[in-house]
């Protein structure tokens, strides 16, 4: 009778145990999405004059940014942004992709003084100073150090250890989906910015611009973008996101760089 008494109260414990266990373990929320842009199609033309290069691999649309979707992930916040066109991989960049260029800007304290104004060089724009940047990711082919060095040649210490090379994005379709570890990024809250910018990025060392952006002439080759003036103050962004209460168009922006005085163009930031 004992040991029946002894056999039913351990039981009880375990299951006791299991219960107060079971309550404990923490759940894994469900992704929510923490911030959307949206931009409109046919934009893809940087301040309204640039062209695609000739070569069919660059294909219409794939340039054109459509949508923007940030998601908190768990232990990532995760990037989803939308081309108006499916995704092709022409040159089998382990990343999913091979022509575009993602670079990706995120102000996570909204102070004027904090953080970066230049954008990653080889973009030719930059931010108010309002508006700077404190964390960056750049999003491309992904193959082996290229970017790595590339940045290293091109970047100060400080914007280097700003500044994320993604080599775990991966496509969907239309949709590049980049997770961003928030050990770099911090836990998103409301208020922070975002902006992603869209070129072309370069394999060649000896022709890209800054960190392997692909250039834009004054008319376009079969592998150069065209319709700049070549100042060297043009943006060669192709497309970007454009606050929805903005009193200027996306053309507008990027053609506001000021050649007399040597200032980029300067892009805003979308805040949540």
């Amino acid at each position: 009778m004992r040991s029946l008494l002894v056999k039913r109260v351990a039981f009880a414990l375990v299951l006791c145990g299991g219960l107060l266990w079971a309550s404990v373990v923490p759940v894994n929320a469900a992704p929510s999405i923490i911030f959307t842009a949206v931009d409109p199609a046919g934009d893809d033309n940087g301040p309204g004059t640039y062209v695609y290069p000739t070569n069919p691999v660059f294909t219409p649309g794939a340039f054109d940014l459509l949508e923007l979707q940030v998601i908190d992930a768990g232990e990532n916040v995760e990037f989803r942004i939308k081309v108006n066109q499916t995704i092709s991989n022409p040159w089998g960049g382990p990343n999913g992709f091979s022509v575009q260029m993602f670079q990706i800007y995120v102000d996570t304290d909204h102070q004027e003084g904090s953080g970066f104004v230049d954008a990653i060089p080889g973009a030719n724009v930059s931010f108010a100073e309002a508006e700077a940047w404190d964390r960056a990711i750049i999003v491309e082919g992904g193959w082996g150090d290229e970017a790595e060095r590339a940045a290293e040649s091109n970047m100060f210490e400080d914007m280097l250890a700003a500044v994320l090379i993604s080599h775990s994005a991966r496509v969907e379709g239309d949709t590049v989906i980049v997770p961003v570890p928030k050990s770099f990024l911090g836990e998103p809250q409301p208020g922070w910015g975002y902006q992603v910018l869209l070129l072309g990025q370069e394999g060649s060392t000896s022709d890209m611009d800054g960190v392997k952006v692909r250039r834009v002439l004054k008319s376009n080759t079969e592998w150069k973008f065209g319709g700049s003036d070549e100042s060297g103050l043009h943006p060669n962004v192709i497309d970007m996101f454009v606050p929805a209460n903005s009193a200027r168009t996306q053309a507008e922006i990027l053609k506001a760089y000021d050649i007399d005085n040597g200032l980029y163009a300067v892009v805003p930031m979308l805040y949540s």
